[in-house]
């Protein structure tokens, strides 16, 4: 009974046959672990570094249609000035940045 309609939902989903790397991820891990160190594991600077990062990625989704087309510079500038700006921040805020003490450490609830 339950194995019809269940074979109907699953047969509905498309398949995915080829994988795009600028689709799919683009990169978002590295922004991610770069907005962890760059907000020194604080959940305010966290959000103000995701922020700041997600400004920079918007820039790129828009840039056709703002005035940043009149400058004429290609697209795949844009899509790069993320990364661009991430390592320049952890170039300068790396340094000082302390992961916490317990990273790495599984967590026991009998240890505490």
């Amino acid at each position: 009974m339950l194995s019809s309609p269940v074979h109907s939902a699953v047969s509905a989903v498309p398949s995915v046959t080829t994988w795009n790397f600028e689709v799919g991820v683009a990169g978002a891990g590295f922004l991610a672990l770069a907005v962890m160190i760059f907000g020194q594991w604080k959940p305010f600077h966290i959000a103000g570094a995701a922020v700041f990062f997600a400004v920079f990625r918007s820039l790129a989704n828009i840039a056709d249609s703002t005035v940043l087309s009149h400058l004429g510079l290609s697209k795949n500038i844009y899509n790069m000035m993320p990364f661009i700006a991430s390592m320049i921040i952890l170039a300068f805020t790396s340094k000082n940045s302390q992961a916490p003490k317990a990273e790495g450490i599984p967590y026991d609830k009998g240890a505490r």
